[in-house]
């Protein structure tokens, strides 16, 4: 049996679609809020700041 290897990337977009943000490649398996909450939502509570 072949493994699929994949990589799991949040983005932030502008109402554009003019990305804004792309965060670093998680492992496939890992849930997509879970990678949200490891990149996403920090970098944006910096820009915030």
């Amino acid at each position: 049996m072949a493994r699929v290897h994949g990589a799991s990337l949040q983005s932030v977009m502008d109402s554009d679609g003019c990305p804004l943000f792309i965060s670093d490649g998680e492992p496939g398996p890992v849930h997509d809020l879970t990678a949200a909450r490891i990149h996403v939502l920090p970098a944006l509570c910096a820009a915030v700041a």
